[in-house]
């Protein structure tokens, strides 16, 4: 307890037994259904062991209901930053969904100093099954900004008088 059971798996109950301690016999309880594997979560199937004096027992088993493992990227799916820039995998990570817990890997970081388009796989694993599912990210690492200066690099300024600067880009 629990069990995991797959999205619209088939469901089959391991079985519980009653005990009547009074008559010494054993038989199957009634339970209050079967689970629906077409929903995902958690469900719980109650069973009910009355016995021959008027008590009874219960108990209950939880079943997991387990879909496929999915990724979300958080933050954009292609990302340009400059070169020497800190990438911020904190901010650009990934969340691993499924109902059965699972891991999330991170492989890849891109080296800020180099020049060029660097990939971050983010491969998120079902807790259960074991099923995995990736998400990527590309990163252009652009090169450092440029100054170029139009015109001399050297002029004279007289003083009181207007400058004319050709400006840089």
């Amino acid at each position: 307890n629990p069990i995991h059971v797959p999205l619209n798996g088939k469901w089959q109950d391991p079985g519980v037994l009653c005990k009547d301690t009074v008559l010494a016999t054993t038989y199957t309880p009634a339970s209050s259904g079967i689970p629906n594997t077409g929903v995902i979560g958690e469900q719980t199937i109650d069973y009910s062991c009355p016995e021959v004096l008027g008590t009874s027992s219960t108990g209950s088993r939880t079943i997991v209901v387990a879909g496929e493992p999915s990724i979300n990227l958080l933050g954009p799916s292609r990302l340009s930053i400059r070169q020497e820039e800190a990438y911020p995998a904190v901010e650009l990570s990934a969340c691993c969904l499924n109902s059965a817990g699972g891991d999330l890997d991170t492989i890849g970081t891109p080296n800020t100093a180099v020049v060029g388009s660097h990939l971050v796989v983010h491969i998120c694993t079902h807790g259960d099954t074991g099923r995995q599912v990736s998400g990527q990210r590309s990163v252009s690492v652009d090169g450092r900004p440029s100054v170029t200066i139009r015109g001399e690099t050297q002029i004279a300024i007289v003083r009181n008088q207007a400058l004319a600067d050709d400006g840089a880009w």
